[in-house]
């Protein structure tokens, strides 16, 4: 997966977290859309050490809601299928970044099945 593909799935799935929570987005994340020059060849980019820090700073809000969520709907009897829906999208997209970044690390050597690239991530 390239960078720019990196990138659109990380700003689909912080636009479908805060889709309808009523938070505004953040502009650094609404604007990281990549901008592609017309017919330019792919090239490799450097890596921005700054994206590194910004996933951490997005994981631990993650993680934070995450718990937070977890508590609040102890209690409940039943959620909308609307939310238990964004739920699991955003522990999918979790769930298929860190498989990916262990496999590229060596952990995994046979990453079948392990990566959900829907439509979005084929483009």
């Amino acid at each position: 997966m390239t960078e720019r593909q990196d990138r659109r799935s990380l700003f689909e799935a912080y636009s479908s977290i805060h889709e309808n929570c009523g938070e505004p987005p953040i502009m650094a994340i609404a604007s990281m859309e990549p901008e592609v020059p017309a017919q330019a060849p792919e090239q490799p980019e450097e890596q921005d050490p700054s994206e590194i820090h910004m996933a951490q700073a997005e994981l631990k809000k993650a993680a934070e809601y995450a718990m937070k969520l977890s508590e609040l709907i102890e209690n409940l009897p039943s959620l909308e299928g609307w939310t238990a829906s964004k739920i699991t999208k955003a522990s999918d997209y979790l769930s298929s970044v860190y498989h990916w970044l262990d496999y590229e690390a060596g952990g995994d050597q046979e990453p079948q099945g392990m990566f959900n690239v829907g439509a979005e991530d084929t483009e």
